[in-house]
């Protein structure tokens, strides 16, 4: 965390006083991690002529002090956030990239195919191009059974969970009904999991009243949920099978 404690005093007076901070677009920005910026850049960053538009207003957040002008000038001139398709990027956890990262991303040529269309959401930001570019490429994309994996938390996932969960899925014969929540959770837990719901005859697939099969919300549970809801402490299970007391 960027401290005041770092700037002498006609410094820290000098930013204090900016009269910018009574303009309403910019009071969420006066926040402890200003001081990480000097008052040239931040003079800089507040007087560019986006912040007079609508649609760039959402990106004023702290996160913004994160970045530099020079790279915001950049991502806010890019000719893209004119296409309605890369519209739902533009917000204002943007600032975690740098522009050359941004313009890689968005013009991948998967993005031309509708599956994938609805992973274009702010969450593709908490990625990186090698990553994105894995998940895209994933040949079980290309079986319909896992298609409804493809929501934009799949970013969050790490490539290795993903596959050992489906495995794991597909040994206990579940795997078309495997769920986003159930692959974040670690896949050694998942079996443990699995292990003790056999072992006290829990089905893992449930049917509903329209006669339709679900995966077991059990299974979608957090682990806090699974000890408060369920009374099944997966972690104490995990201690258990390690022999550990």
């Amino acid at each position: 965390m960027p401290s005041i404690w770092n700037r002498n005093y006609n410094q820290i007076m000098q930013i204090l006083r900016m009269k910018e901070w009574d303009d309403p677009r910019f009071e969420s920005l006066f926040t402890a991690s200003i001081w990480c910026k000097n008052y040239d850049e931040i003079v800089k960053i507040l007087h560019m002529e986006k912040w007079n538009y609508a649609r760039y207003q959402k990106l004023l957040t702290p996160t913004i002090w994160s970045s530099n002008a020079s790279n915001i000038m950049k991502i806010l001139e890019m000719k893209e956030w004119n296409d309605p398709k890369f519209q739902g990027l533009l917000t204002s956890n943007i600032w975690q990239c740098n522009v050359d990262t941004i313009k890689e991303i968005v013009k991948m040529d998967e993005w031309n195919d509708p599956k994938f269309q609805s992973l274009l959401t702010s969450n593709i930001w908490k990625s990186n191009i090698s990553d994105i570019k894995k998940i895209l490429s994933l040949d079980i994309f290309n079986d319909s059974k896992y298609s409804h994996l493809l929501v934009p938390s799949i970013f969050n996932i790490s490539l290795s969970n993903l596959y050992a969960t489906i495995e794991l899925f597909k040994e206990y014969g579940i795997d078309e009904y495997i769920t986003n929540r159930a692959i974040r959770r670690n896949v050694k837990l998942q079996r443990l999991l699995f292990e003790y719901m056999v072992s006290h005859n829990i089905d893992l697939v449930i049917e509903q009243k329209n006669g339709k099969l679900i995966l077991n919300p059990i299974i979608n549970a957090s682990n806090h949920d699974l000890k408060s809801e369920y009374g099944i402490d997966i972690k104490g299970l995990s201690y258990m099978k390690r022999g550990i007391k």
